[in-house]
């Protein structure tokens, strides 16, 4: 890498906004990894339906990160609608793009985060001015069973955006199989985890004052991946045998009041605690209150939970499914497979007796020499060099 700052513009597909303060947050870490090293900014558009004018715009210089939101008023009219969204999507990319070059820079490269959308624009914007455009995979669609990735024009259009961009990367060897096995195929691929911040993720230094088992689940409450509801149903078995447990859920989503109601059903209300959704700094001091964390999900990319769980020494149970054995070493949890809940009910009662036999150092410094900022943020800067390198080769 040259010693001058590369100018970069993220163009993700999700990112934090106004309604979802979580949505994506995978991708800002990515950025903030990185921005030590480049000048970052990022350009967002997000249909609404709650819009009081047709296109409302946001810029904000959020920790270092220049920020172009533009919400465009979703068109619900029949047949015509479509065509609409379309027309208001490429306008607000187009709005965004002259107000990126009037208040900051011409990128010397766009960084896709999620296709295919995202990448369209990069594949144009390459076409007009020139500049290389690389892609950074995060989403579960290419999985055989998770059955979204379809459509033949879509398919077209995707195989063709990843052929052209300068570099590829996916943040698993997992997803990567998917993709490859779904015909998408890039020359230049690397796998990049999403990062995470080990400083704030930390050990806590003070013994639990409860003799209380509690176990942390964080997720976004979609039961089709995360499978909320067999926590709270193995929970909820495992119990039976020792009463002398707590589940802490973290977070919120679709199918969180479903959740709620679950715990109800069952008797649990005594015994799950549901938080909503929490900061960072919020989500470890709940961490520092519990033994260790379950995940029971039928398919991940990656899991971020894990690594933060790692970083924070508590170790984990999650399942045998996508990325998640890439990301939790054996040797710091149990494995149990997707959907398997009386398998699930088994771990909990063995990792109620077993959490404090896990190692809390060795788990942090795995966490730090592969999930933290620093970390991914030179493995991002070798992906742009590598890319530089292609295009300077043709």
């Amino acid at each position: 890498m040259t010693s001058k700052k590369l100018n970069i513009l993220f163009l993700p597909a999700w990112y934090p906004n106004r309604s979802d303060a979580m949505f994506g947050l995978f991708v800002k870490n990515h950025a903030l990894s990185i921005l030590p090293h480049c000048n970052v900014s990022v350009i967002y558009v997000q249909a609404c339906n709650n819009n009081k004018e047709t296109y409302e715009i946001e810029t904000n210089d959020n920790e270092g990160i220049y920020e172009i939101i533009i919400y465009f008023r979703k068109s619900n009219i029949p047949f015509l609608g479509a065509l609409i969204n379309i027309y208001r999507t490429l306008f607000s990319y187009k709005r965004a793009w002259k107000l990126l070059i009037e208040k900051r820079y011409k990128p010397d490269i766009n960084h896709v985060h999620i296709l295919t959308r995202a990448g369209v624009i990069a594949f144009i914007l390459n076409l007009f001015y020139k500049i290389p455009y690389v892609i950074t995979e995060h989403w579960s669609r290419y999985y055989s069973f998770n059955n979204t990735y379809k459509g033949f024009l879509r398919k077209l259009i995707t195989k063709n955006v990843v052929k052209k961009a300068a570099a590829m990367s996916t943040v698993s060897n997992s997803l990567k199989k998917a993709m490859n096995d779904a015909g998408l195929q890039n020359d230049n691929w690397s796998i990049i985890p999403n990062s995470i911040d080990t400083s704030l993720f930390i050990p806590s230094k003070a013994e639990l004052k409860s003799d209380t088992i509690r176990i942390f689940h964080i997720s976004c409450f979609e039961d089709k991946s995360k499978n909320v509801s067999g926590i709270i149903r193995a929970f909820a078995t495992a119990i039976e045998s020792n009463n002398n447990m707590e589940l802490v859920m973290v977070g919120i989503g679709q199918d969180y009041n479903k959740a709620i109601n679950l715990t109800e059903e069952l008797h649990l209300k005594d015994k799950v605690e549901f938080t909503g959704e929490l900061s960072p700094k919020e989500v470890i001091q709940k961490i520092d209150t519990c033994n260790f964390q379950v995940l029971f999900s039928n398919y991940e990319t990656f899991s971020i939970v894990i690594a933060e769980s790692l970083s924070a020494g508590k170790p984990v149970i999650a399942t045998n499914a996508g990325a998640i054995p890439e990301v939790l070493p054996k040797e710091y949890g149990i494995f149990v497979e997707p959907k398997d809940e009386e398998g699930l009910s088994e771990a909990i009662l063995k990792m109620a007796k077993t959490h404090s036999n896990y190692n809390s150092d060795a788990m942090r410094r795995y966490a730090i020499n592969n999930y933290d900022k620093i970390k991914v943020g030179n493995l991002i800067l070798e992906f742009y060099s590598e890319a530089q390198n292609r295009i300077n080769s043709n």
